[in-house]
């Protein structure tokens, strides 16, 4: 049993270590692009070389669409009744990969202040989406 127990340590780190390594270079291409450290959701629409593409999907709420730790522990959580049908989804190009941004749209879900999170098309968690605006802290 110790066996297992540290070689699945050992995969969760790898783990850790990839995403916060996909995490960084998201970060530093996004503010290479856009030119400035502080990026906000509805600034990107205005970056050509993002390729922005609005509303690709309209996500409905779940556990493990917002639920995604550790992005719970960094945006807090939402009630599903309240945010059921309060998110969108867009896309960004950067530098040829393609994003999806999920976020929260509608004032009774989140106060008037979009969150949710920036993830590559396999689902790892790039950034947190915060008041609107993209944060880059380790995930």
């Amino acid at each position: 049993m110790a066996i297992t127990n540290q070689f699945t340590k050992m995969i969760l780190v790898a783990l850790l270590t990839i995403t916060s390594s996909q995490a960084s270079d998201f970060c530093t291409q996004l503010n290479e692009v856009t030119q400035d450290e502080y990026v906000g959701i509805f600034s990107v629409r205005e970056v050509e070389a993002l390729n922005f593409q609005e509303e690709v999907a309209k996500p409905l709420f779940s556990e493990t669409l917002m639920g995604k730790s550790p992005v719970v522990e960094i945006i807090g959580e939402f009630d599903k009744e309240s945010c059921e049908d309060a998110l969108t989804q867009d896309q960004i190009t950067l530098n040829g990969k393609t994003y999806n941004m999920i976020y929260t749209i509608e004032d009774y879900c989140d106060g008037g202040n979009s969150y949710g999170y920036i993830s590559d098309l396999s689902g790892s968690v790039v950034a947190t989406i915060q008041d609107t605006d993209i944060y880059c802290e380790e995930l």
